[in-house]
């Protein structure tokens, strides 16, 4: 599996969740560990983006979650995922312009 970024691992988990899901189907849906998915549902309470009820013992995405999921969404959309295998130095030869600033040609 390769790896994943935090972001990708928190809009991952917030989309699992939608419409409500206990601690088991996110951890299967997000491909987390225990301690790991112990980690990220602190961090997620903490900041507000799900909140967990007691009645039903599932969690849910607040409005803040929900915005999340669409910012993340945008920036995909602006930045596609760079393939890290790539060989980025051959990619983006630097070029010397007046000898002191350098530039990445494109």
């Amino acid at each position: 599996m390769r790896i994943r970024r935090s972001t990708e691992i928190i809009d991952t988990m917030l989309r699992s969740i939608s419409s409500g899901a206990n601690k088991t189907h996110i951890m299967y849906e997000a491909y987390l560990s225990y301690s790991q998915l112990k980690l990220y549902l602190a961090f997620l309470e903490e900041k507000q983006l799900i909140v967990y009820e007691w009645k039903s013992q599932q969690y849910f995405v607040t409005r803040k979650g929900v915005k999340f999921m669409l910012a993340y969404e945008r920036i995909i959309e602006i930045v596609p995922e760079i393939n890290v295998d790539e060989d980025l130095s051959r990619r983006y030869e630097p070029k010397i312009f007046d000898g002191r600033n350098i530039a990445f040609e494109f």
